[in-house]
């Protein structure tokens, strides 16, 4: 009598270095000037193109998330290519009855043109008080030689599974724009903030550098944050 024996690969604990990169999209230091006027330091992930995307930092009324364009009382252009580090811009609003020193607002930093869904850092303004800043980020939490576990966290105003977001594993060191050579891909489900598996069982990780990006909207030419590791 023949009998089948199936054989499965033992789960390993990839040994990780120490020695990390983070880039995220954030938001700081906002200071109202006056009623139609107000500071903030914007940061985005290193190497992308705001010029090109058309990225802004924009200011709405209230605590949720803009409808449509619209609703962006003042906003200002990004532009060049992303150093990864702070960024002071101003913006300016003319709109009648709006007065920045009085009321709710909501400060958002978005990554492409005319795009009220590629929002990826938030700041809120209650009577001219800066407060609740909210990034992307994402970072390697644990890995194997069958999942990669990753932790990310946007926005918690917008569902991630409404805009297909979508967090990618690279070869490299550096965040990668716009390369379709990536190792593996997973959508991201309707929680701002979790924990999410990345299946690896089907590819051999050597060691070297590695980098996971959380993509907003299924777009390899925004990244909202990326984190790279080493595979020792």
């Amino acid at each position: 009598m023949m009998t089948n024996t199936v054989h499965t690969m033992r789960e390993t604990l990839l040994n990780l270095s120490s020695s990390v990169n983070l880039w995220t999209s954030s938001l700081n230091n906002a200071v109202v000037n006056s009623s139609n006027t107000v500071m903030i330091d914007e940061k985005t992930v290193l190497n992308s193109d705001l010029g090109g995307l058309g990225a802004f930092v924009g200011i709405w009324e209230g605590l949720s998330s803009p409808n449509s364009m619209n609703d962006i009382i003042g906003k200002t252009e990004l532009y060049g290519t992303s150093q990864g580090q702070f960024s002071n811009k101003t913006i300016e609003t003319n709109r009648p009855g709006v007065n920045l020193l009085d009321g709710v607002y909501t400060i958002g930093l978005f990554l492409r043109a005319n795009d009220i869904t590629s929002l990826v850092a938030s700041a809120v303004l209650n009577q001219s008080n800066p407060l609740n800043y909210q990034s992307t980020s994402v970072f390697v939490q644990n890995a194997t030689t069958q999942v990669i576990s990753v932790r990310y966290q946007i926005p918690e105003n917008i569902s991630p599974n409404s805009r297909a977001d979508w967090i990618y594993l690279f070869k490299g060191d550096q965040p990668v724009m716009n390369n379709t050579n990536y190792l593996k891909h997973v959508s991201v489900g309707s929680s701002p903030a979790g924990v999410l598996n990345i299946p690896v069982d089907d590819i051999v990780l050597q060691p070297g550098n590695y980098i996971v990006q959380y993509n907003p909207g299924h777009s390899l030419e925004t990244v909202g944050a990326a984190y790279s590791f080493i595979i020792e």
